[in-house]
């Protein structure tokens, strides 16, 4: 396939940048010109790139590491390398034995090291030779992958220094590097302009082989391991979105979650967990919402990223709490002005991160945006006095990518690490010429009075070589020492980690039922009333007993859980949906009216074969679980995929393109993950049709148009009816508005067939919405019950119909609220100047005596629990009417079993 312009012509390019960059020069006054160079710098850096041949490591890095050089994923052989900024494409130096005048210069920073022999005052490491260090083992290989499976490397263990602090073991290594080893650790390196080469982590930081450094391996995580090839679809679970861990409010759960994400990432190679993204929401229509775990509550917030840290960490992978500080809309994204007050900033948008610090998380990522006129990434304010003064961070500080905006003026303000390291900024052996600032603050970042007059947080981490570069190296060493990133490596960026990230398969029986159990534990009930009398002649001939609505003395019950053997039919496309680049959402097929057949001729079982891949009434049907029908789902087949999602004409606001399509574009999301840096692909069915048929309920039909009057038609005779919505976001963009694709559909479909339902001449109907965020629900007014889920990535069918099978039962509480109107949410701003003018007063807090459809907190359970409390509680809530009781917590009191957290909130006006 013939290269596209912009790769077959660079220099054309190039010149162009240059023409301007001259222009730049020349023509405006000096204010405007040196801005206009600020600007142009970076995408000149980016455009002469893609002139250059391929990054190679430096001459014996691989050899030195015990690795062979491997294609990154059969195609090109294209291997990474380390950029000398200054000096253009560079060799980077080699692994052989440093020269006489290095080792002089070695050997007078620290006498204690032996570079002759080998060793230190305490240990024999062999770090004067190109060889593989005396510490790696004999590992044998990753089967079908051919390559080391572990290097063996445990820096902080078998340091001579390895009994002290992970601070001072990382100062003494960086003491002992070169310039141009310490500067291998503050950018990464990789990409081409803004191309990843394929079989590459999304960030690749080099080692020190010479002193038994490993290589950092880095990766986005909010949804899970992110894959970015097709063959990559299935290799990592698709995990829930981090807004669906906050809509469990169960910390147990959100360190099984971190935990289960990071195992995966050692299988594949990675050793960095980009996340957990916790910025607490404040633009309910912000694109990256459904990534952020701390939904509108920084409390809330504060607990689950303690226990997703712990989790990733104890499975010896660094986490990287982010984005720092106030990334609230995508909406001007890169040069967005976020305004806030102190009172605001450490009350409602700090907590998270403060929470992530106290656990000893090991990176900050700084984000793209400006806090209070200066880059987040740049901020001495905010990286420098709050975060590290004041919170007394301990680790590095990453960039976003491409966030940079300067070289040793960012470094100094904070930054230590520039990725994903290509733009130009960093520049070694400037940053090893400049002295770090003996405060860690700078002149105009002093704290206030209130907290204390000079460092208020413990003694900072720095280097006591190479000035600035010293401490920005210490910092990232001491952080992925502490995190036990540094352990078990196995693989070498840069040589052989292609078949890792290509090939391996991270994801497990085991985790998948982890992340079935997370994403039922957040489904929220958000209604469950009791519909209209049971229906009367042949229509209810073949009811069950007891079925919906109906007890068997004639009274009234909710509409869930479903009835055993009720006949479900279901309504809209969203309940089949295809995930970007997997399988159908089940075997059903949909004819031009959008209808499909039923499932379950007979006594509705499933095809054991796959069958053809249709489902016919009265044959037996199958959603195609066996060896794979044509066209079926052939989850252990390879069945013919359909080439849409069978969304009929779509909604208003448009269905989403065919997968191919959506699979191209790396922003785009679908109904079960966020699109962007957080997608996970996956082959799987995930839809709630299929998770209905697995669990053995009895559809009878799906309507998948959307015509209200059809859809009504569709479900006369059904014991329950199961519409459907979904919507999509994605990182780069906000959301357009509040609604699901499906809006208009699902409300004109509740409005119509109400009156029906009252009357007994209409089953009961239940709304299931697959939530992106916030979403307007108006239609749950007019529905008998809700469900609603935020993107639950590939368990989104099993874990809704364990609610609605009341195999589960629901204790979801949403992290958000669901507005009555958009006007009542503060939107995406129209100019880039975000000013927080509603201070501590934001999302849930600045709505109190408003109406809302749902609140924050809402959810509600089959069962049901009496609160209670077991001492009187603190002085300063008795005067909001709370009195001790006999019990703690909360205590069951109806007739099934079910679980309940409890929470109270309270603050200052």
């Amino acid at each position: 396939r013939a290269a596209p312009p912009w790769r077959r012509h660079p220099c054309i390019i190039f010149s162009s940048f240059l023409l301007l960059t001259a222009a730049a020069v020349c023509l405006p006054p000096l204010a405007v010109r040196a801005r206009l160079l600020l600007v142009l710098r970076p995408g000149a850096f980016l455009a002469w790139q893609l002139a250059l041949p391929p990054f190679q490591p430096p001459a014996g890095y691989c050899e030195a590491f015990g690795a062979q050089r491997l294609p990154l994923g059969g195609g090109v052989v294209v291997w990474q390398g380390v950029r000398r900024l200054a000096e253009g494409l560079g060799d980077g130096g080699s692994e052989a034995e440093p020269d006489r005048e290095t080792r002089q210069d070695l050997d007078s920073a620290d006498p204690d090291l032996d570079l002759e022999n080998g060793s230190g005052s305490g240990s024999g490491v062999s770090s004067g030779s190109d060889a593989a260090p005396a510490l790696a083992s004999e590992a044998g290989s990753v089967p079908g992958v051919g390559m080391p499976a572990d290097n063996g490397v445990d820096v902080l263990a078998a340091w001579p220094w390895g009994g002290d602090s992970a601070d001072s073991v990382a100062a003494r290594l960086v003491d002992n590097m070169t310039v141009e080893e310490a500067g291998r650790l503050v950018q990464g390196v990789g990409w081409r302009a803004s191309v990843l080469p394929r079989g590459w982590y999304v960030a690749s930081v080099l080692g020190v082989p010479r002193l038994s450094v490993p290589s950092l391996h880095m990766q986005d995580a909010a949804h899970g391991f992110r894959t970015l090839w097709p063959e990559q679809a299935g290799q990592a679970t698709a995990w829930p979105c981090l807004l669906a861990l906050g809509a469990t409010w169960d910390a147990t759960l959100a360190r099984a979650y971190g935990a289960g994400v990071a195992a995966e990432f050692r299988a594949k190679g990675a050793n960095v967990l980009l996340g957990p993204s916790v910025n607490v929401h404040r633009v309910a229509r912000n694109g990256r919402n459904a990534e952020y775990l701390s939904g509108e509550e920084p409390s809330l917030g504060a607990v689950l990223t303690a226990a997703y840290v712990r989790g990733v960490q104890s499975e010896n992978v660094a986490a990287v709490v982010k984005h720092f500080a106030l990334n609230s809309q995508e909406t001007f994204r890169n040069s967005g002005d976020s305004v806030a007050d102190e009172r605001t900033l450490w009350e409602v948008y700090y907590p998270p991160f403060q929470a992530a610090v106290e656990v000893g998380v090991a990176s900050v990522m700084c984000a793209y945006n400006k806090i209070n006129g200066t880059h987040a990434c740049g901020s001495r304010a905010l990286l420098l006095r709050d975060l590290r003064g004041r919170m007394g961070f301990r680790g590095w500080v990453m960039s976003d990518w491409w966030a940079v905006h300067g070289g040793a003026n960012v470094a100094a303000a904070g930054v230590d690490q520039n990725l994903p390291g290509n733009d130009g900024w960093f520049d070694p052996d400037e940053l090893a010429a400049q002295a770090e600032d003996s405060s860690g603050q700078g002149d105009d970042a002093a704290p206030p009075a209130v907290v204390g007059q000079g460092w208020t947080g413990p003694e900072p981490v720095r280097g006591r070589r190479h000035g600035l570069l010293g401490g920005m190296a210490t910092r990232v060493l001491a952080g992925a020492l502490r995190s036990g990133a540094l352990t078990s490596q196995s693989c070498t960026a840069g040589c052989n980690c292609g078949p890792l990230m290509l090939q391996a398969v991270a994801s497990s029986p085991g985790h998948r039922a982890l992340a079935r159990q997370i994403a039922g534990a957040s489904v929220v009930l958000l209604k469950n009333s009791a519909p209209g009398p049971m229906l009367s002649g042949s229509a209810a001939g073949d009811r069950p007993e007891t079925g919906a609505g109906v007890a068997s003395g004639g009274l009234r019950t909710p509409a869930l859980p479903l009835p055993p053997g009720a006949r479900v039919v279901l309504l809209g496309a969203a309940c089949d949906a295809k995930p970007i680049g997997g399988a159908g959402g089940s075997s059903a097929e949909a004819d031009a009216t959008g209808f499909s057949d039923g499932t379950a001729g007979g006594a509705g079982a499933d095809s054991a074969d796959g069958g053809a891949g249709r489902n016919t009434a009265g044959a037996g049907g199958g959603n195609g679980v066996g060896p794979g029908g044509a066209g079926g789902n052939g989850s252990t087949g390879s069945g013919a995929l359909p080439p849409s999602d069978g969304d009929g004409s779509g909604p208003a606001s448009g269905s989403l393109p065919p997968s191919d399509t959506r699979a191209a574009d790396w922003t785009a999301g679908d109904y079960y993950t966020v699109g962007g840096s957080s997608r996970v692909l996956f082959r799987r069915a995930a839809s709630v049709r299929s998770g209905l048929l697995s669990a053995g309920v009895r559809i009878v039909a799906h309507y998948s148009g959307q015509d209200p009057a059809e859809a009504a038609a569709a479900a006369a005779g059904a014991d329950v009816a199961i519409a459907c919505g979904g919507g999509v976001t994605q990182e780069a963009s906000d959301r357009p508005h509040l609604r699901l694709d499906q809006h208009d559909f699902l409300s004109s479909l509740a409005a119509q067939t109400q009156p029906e339902r009252a009357a007994g001449r209409f089953p009961p109907l239940v709304t299931v919405a697959l939530a992106p965020g916030a979403i307007l629900t108006d239609w749950a007014d007019a529905s008998d019950a809700v469900v609603l889920l935020f993107l639950g990535g590939e368990a989104t069918g099993d874990a809704i119909a364990d609610v609605l099978t009341g195999r589960l039962n629901p204790t979801g509480r949403l992290p958000v609220t669901l507005p009555m109107s958009e006007s009542d949410v503060t939107p995406p701003t129209a100019s880039p100047r975000v000013v927080y003018t509603e201070g501590v007063h934001h999302a849930w807090r600045g709505l109190q005596g408003k109406p809302v459809r749902f609140p924050f907190g809402h959810g509600l359970s089959y069962t049901t629990f009496k609160y209670s409390w077991g001492e009187p509680p603190p002085a300063v809530l008795r005067p909001l009417g709370l009195r001790g009781g006999e019990a703690t917590g909360a205590r069951g009191t109806g007739a099934r079993g079910g679980r309940e957290g409890g929470a109270v909130h309270a603050g200052l006006a």
